[in-house]
């Protein structure tokens, strides 16, 4: 849920609204080595306010421009490739010097705002975004940032007062806070994946009930995933009783399922 500076600063000077609101739905659900996998232009649609043709043409355009690499465009689900938002290196290897990059990981993209808003806002607010709650500004800057006209729509977002000449803005209403619920929405997505290849007719209820028992125990992906192929193996589809105890080791009751 990271972008890196360069890629950014890059997107504001070359992207229209709509390709900048797709690269950010992207980059807030790439995997650590820049992948999304299953990209489902519906839900994309739902989340950022734009028509699926819009989201399909910005797709195009996105990768014409080298910022992504779609792979298998031709069927409804397909993987992305933001190119150049790779971290894996810097894991474990702490001689590496890590690419400066900003955290999406905000209030304001999970409410869906960010997507509603015009580019010269947009481009304010992942300026901004790495600042604490107080930010303070010059009449001068705001003209320059091209956002001194759309105060009024500002100060839907913030409190905003002016303190000799200097324009004062706080983040009241949390936007630009941390978002405390992107682990379990990052992994309710991975396992979305794992069920729409592995279980057919699945209820998304049942999703959710193992995502809040992985999510509120910790348990590692790798471990999650081990225990939904044994699963596969009892086919029981998928059953969330079940799964608790492959995951607890505790698969003496399966006959009671």
């Amino acid at each position: 849920m990271r972008i890196k500076f360069k890629i950014r600063d890059r997107a504001v000077r070359e992207l229209t609204s709509v390709e900048l609101n797709v690269l950010i739905y992207l980059t807030r659900r790439q995997d650590i080595k820049g992948l999304i996998q299953d990209v489902n232009v519906v839900a994309m649609s739902n989340t950022i306010s734009n028509s699926r043709q819009g989201i399909y043409n910005a797709l195009y355009s996105l990768e014409r421009k080298k910022f992504i690499h779609i792979n298998d465009f031709k069927t409804s689900n397909f993987d992305i490739l933001i190119i150049d938002n790779s971290f894996a290196k810097f894991i474990g290897n702490n001689n590496e010097k890590v690419d400066q990059y900003l955290n999406l990981n905000f209030k304001i993209f999970e409410d869906g705002l960010f997507y509603l808003y015009n580019m010269n806002i947009k481009n304010f607010l992942l300026k901004i975004m790495s600042f604490n709650k107080f930010m303070s500004f010059s009449e001068d800057k705001l003209k320059e940032l091209k956002v001194f006209k759309h105060l009024d729509i500002l100060k839907k977002l913030f409190k905003v007062y002016k303190v000799n000449n200097v324009y004062v803005f706080k983040d009241i209403n949390g936007f630009l806070t941390q978002d405390k619920n992107v682990q379990y929405r990052y992994l309710l997505h991975k396992l979305r994946i794992f069920a729409n290849k592995y279980f057919k007719n699945y209820d998304f209820s049942q999703l959710d009930d193992i995502v809040s028992v992985v999510s509120n125990n910790h348990f590692r992906l790798n471990k999650v995933i081990s225990s939904l192929f044994k699963l596969i193996k009892y086919n029981k589809g998928l059953n969330p009783k079940l799964f608790n105890a492959i995951l607890y080791d505790n698969v003496k009751y399966e006959v009671s399922f």
